[in-house]
């Protein structure tokens, strides 16, 4: 599958690249170019492609500083795992200048667009997603959120990513119950979206 590319049309633009077996770092510096960086990820996504999507950074000229893993799991958007990612960022020594990489699915990318959002104020976002949920509905928008014991998403931000990288590889590691999930939000959003037309569905 040629990589596809797709500008979000927002203030901010950005792009969305979507292909099957991505080069990670080359696609990214097309929009981003090389300089100081951290890997966020979770315990089931990172031993999968943390070390491949590392490697690949700084043949491209990044400079990983490291991987920030937090345990997989909706438990990890919560204000506990959020301060220790951001702590993480800082011993590690992640500048103003710097980029977060969010890879993994939905809670990864709400986490990690947090985190990105408002350490040093802001500093620069790539989404990778790994789910197909994640690629359709919380890799694309820039909406962020935390849960609070009074409810889910209480806290969060939107933030503009410089680049979203969906490699449909990544979906070959999914239970079929998740694909269903994210082919289920694909139909929501074609309706929501008025893509699916009359000439279709009469």
């Amino acid at each position: 599958m040629p990589v596809e590319t797709i500008e979000v049309p927002v203030s901010s633009p950005y792009p969305v690249f979507l292909g099957d077996d991505l080069d990670p770092a080359g696609t990214i510096s097309q929009a981003s170019r090389p300089g100081s960086c951290v890997v966020l990820t979770d315990s089931n996504v990172g031993p999968l492609h943390a070390e491949v999507l590392q490697r690949s950074l700084e043949e491209a000229g990044w400079r990983v500083l490291g991987a920030v893993e937090v345990p997989a799991g909706e438990s990890s958007k919560d204000i506990g795992t959020y301060a220790d990612a951001v702590g993480r960022l800082a011993r590690l020594g992640l500048t103003r200048d710097g980029t977060v990489f969010a890879l993994g699915g939905g809670v990864v990318g709400d986490l990690g667009g947090f985190v990105a959002a408002t350490f040093m104020r802001g500093v620069d976002l790539v989404m990778l997603p790994t789910s197909l949920l994640a690629m359709v509905d919380s890799a694309v928008g820039g909406k962020t959120g935390l849960d609070l014991p009074e409810g889910k998403n209480l806290v969060g931000s939107f933030v503009r990513p410089r680049a979203v990288l969906a490699d449909t590889r990544w979906l070959a590691t999914l239970p079929d119950a998740e694909i269903s999930n994210g082919l289920a939000e694909v139909v929501k959003m074609g309706l929501l979206c008025g893509e699916i037309s009359s000439r279709t569905y009469p």
